[in-house]
């Protein structure tokens, strides 16, 4: 904005009168005369009178600082047709398709051809179905693996049970009866050796006495003595084992049941621990799987959504313009067109069309740093398009940017009545009246 000058202007005019104001001639201004002046005709001496200074009356009036800028119009209500697809990435291949103009809500405006999004389709139909056998296979694993686990729990706490119960009868009864059963042998191992000493006694007495073949005594004899000493040996050994049994033998027994006793109880522990860990486990990998199917039933569902959707229809009624509408500036229409055309191709999200309403519009201006300070909302507008310079439509300012990335602060301004000749992109000029003094 620029308001210094013509407020310069106008005080000029203001102070005009006094600058122009007649004044009286004073005697000591007027130069000397060097000679004396030629008598002068009445004509000459008219022609050398000073001329009546123009006046010109200061009149009171408004004083109003206007902004112009550029401006151009751009769409209340715009709305983008775009293919944006949930799933497919693929390009576009236009069958055929809507030019320009006016359509109704739901009318097609574009196809697209299918071949390769149905083949997708179809490969991830099969993909799902797979899945979907694993899915089931895997949840009949678990129940399995599940009752496996409760089997094994089971028979992990049977041996722990008989390991403890063959533990508490080896301390309370078996022990004892273990040593029983050894002094038991030993005794009738000492029994033994006395009966067969007693008899060999026996024997050597009968044998004096009776007047027997001296043949068969030292036959019967030598076989009873061998015998004996068969049995002292076999006592002797007896009694080692008997020793080794008290000393070693017990103790160890009753070690390798405590031992026994306490892997059955480790085994009986890891196998509920690991039980639980293996079915989280199971829990957690069943879930992901049902995850996994989840999504790939979602994708699916979201490419037949996207195959659907290669039909383009119009969202809203209007005019239908290929292409896109930035800030009041189309671009890509003539791109646009071509792709639309049989065979041509667009990229997915790319804007297809661009859908209006003839008059709804509003204009788009920015002011410099030096004068957004200057311009608020509701102040009034002129707009004078550059398609009908005579015309001029009034309006105000709807909205002012306090923030810019490059100095030039958006204004918007709104017009006061609509007019269906405007479409977005004409351009125009604004003025802004930012100051008014009616006085």
């Amino acid at each position: 904005m620029r308001p210094l000058p013509l407020l310069a202007s106008t005080l000029a005019l203001l102070l005009l009168p006094l600058a122009v104001r007649p004044q009286a001639a004073r005697a000591d201004d007027a130069p000397a005369p060097a000679d004396k002046p030629a008598a002068q005709t009445p004509e000459a001496k008219a022609a050398e009178a000073p001329a009546e200074p123009a006046t010109v009356t200061a009149e009171k009036g408004a004083f109003v600082v206007v902004l112009e800028r550029d401006g151009v119009f751009e769409a209340v209500d715009a709305t983008e047709v775009t293919y944006d697809p949930e799933a497919w990435n693929g390009e576009l291949e236009t069958v055929d398709a809507f030019s320009t103009g006016r359509v109704e809500k739901d009318q097609v405006l574009a196809r697209f051809k299918t071949e390769a999004i149905d083949e997708a389709i179809e490969g991830a139909t099969k993909d799902l179905a797979i899945a979907k056998k694993r899915l089931e296979a895997q949840k009949e694993d678990g129940r399995r693996a599940e009752e496996g686990q409760k089997l094994a729990i089971a028979r992990a706490k049977v041996e722990r049970d008989r390991a403890l119960e063959a533990l508490e009868w080896f301390k309370s009864v078996e022990r004892e009866m273990r040593v029983k059963e050894s002094e038991l042998r030993i005794q009738g191992g000492r029994d033994n050796l006395a009966d067969q000493e007693e008899e060999l006694a026996q024997l050597r007495k009968m044998y004096k006495a009776d007047d027997v073949v001296e043949e068969t005594e030292d036959i019967v004899m030598k076989r009873t003595v061998r015998a004996l000493e068969r049995t002292k040996v076999g006592f002797e050994m007896q009694l080692v084992r008997q020793r080794r049994f008290l000393e070693t033998g017990l103790p160890n027994d009753l070690d390798d049941l405590e031992a026994n006793a306490k892997r059955q109880g480790y085994e009986y522990d890891k196998a509920l621990a690991l039980a639980t860990i293996q079915l989280e486990q199971g829990r957690l990998e069943l879930e992901k799987t049902v995850y996994a199917v989840a999504r790939q039933t979602a994708g699916l569902e979201k490419l037949g959504r996207d195959r659907e959707a290669l039909v383009v229809r119009a969202p809203r009624a209007g005019l239908a313009i290929p292409g896109a509408c930035v800030r009041g500036k189309w671009a890509g229409i003539e791109e646009t067109a071509r792709a639309l055309r049989k065979g041509g191709k667009l990229r997915p999200g790319q804007a297809i069309f661009t859908i209006v309403t003839p008059g709804d519009v509003a204009v788009r201006t920015t002011v410099g740093e030096a004068e957004v300070l200057e311009v608020a909302e509701g102040q009034a507008v002129d707009v004078v398009l550059t398609a009908d310079p005579k015309k001029t439509l009034p309006a105000r300012v709807a909205r002012v940017a306090r923030v810019s990335g490059d100095g030039q602060y958006a204004v918007g301004i709104e017009l006061s009545a609509p007019d269906e000749r405007l479409m977005p992109g004409f351009t125009c000029k604004v003025k802004v009246t930012v100051s008014r003094r009616e006085e």
